[in-house]
């Protein structure tokens, strides 16, 4: 997976809420209006951030992610990886130097997907 948010309630730093306010102010509309107080984008936070969900039983997780990207700081991709692990399933960062959100290249990174699920669905290794 190419890497979108993880964890809108700790967006970069521990206690960063990023629902529709902060760094991702212009997505607010797509948060809708549960996200106009703080309460609701907390309650909304949890409900649309993939972290909450983390256990022991989801699929294996490959997250691909450009340490010079802006809008998604590096820490979701950190964060998520750490707490998957720690919940005892398979994770992997694939770091993409001088890559921001979103890069021209990505042969070499399909080529890395590939052979994630080759190994985790087909069972096979390169």
């Amino acid at each position: 997976m190419f890497l979108s948010p993880t964890d809108f309630l700790n967006y970069g730093t521990a206690g960063e809420d990023a629902v529709g306010v902060g760094i991702l102010k212009n997505f607010k509309p797509a948060f809708g209006p549960e996200s106009d107080t703080p309460e609701g984008r907390q309650k909304l936070g949890k409900e649309i951030s993939p972290i909450y969900f983390i256990t022991a039983r989801m699929p294996p997780t490959l997250i691909i992610h450009g340490d010079a990207d802006k809008l998604v700081p590096m820490q979701q991709a950190e964060s998520f990886v750490k707490r998957a692990t720690e919940a005892g399933t398979k994770a992997r960062l694939i770091v993409k130097p001088g890559a921001a959100h979103g890069w021209k290249d990505r042969e070499p990174d399909l080529a890395a997907m590939a052979d994630w699920f080759d190994e985790h669905l087909r069972g096979t290794k390169k």
